[in-house]
């Protein structure tokens, strides 16, 4: 599945990818580092530890999918509660 990032607050590494179904996944960087609508192919609608490529980079990143098929509101709650630790 290919996705587009969207959404970014990069002092947690939490970031929402747009997926091509239109629905939205959050996931948590733990190498390399994605930007603002950079593509990302991988199992991005899948929760769990994946490896994703970064399409716009050529770089393998390890990532957790911690919540799948969201709107896209959705995605911006639970980057907000993470932030505020809910």
């Amino acid at each position: 599945m290919q996705g587009r990032v969207c959404i970014e607050y990069r002092r947690l590494s939490y970031y929402a990818v747009e997926c091509e179904n239109k629905e939205f996944s959050i996931i948590v960087v733990h190498r390399g580092l994605p930007s603002l609508l950079d593509q990302l192919t991988g199992e991005l609608d899948l929760l769990g530890e994946k490896q994703v490529f970064n399409e716009t980079t050529k770089e393998e990143l390890a990532v957790s999918i911690l919540s799948a098929r969201l709107s896209l509101a959705e995605a911006k709650r639970y980057i907000v509660d993470a932030v505020k630790g809910r």
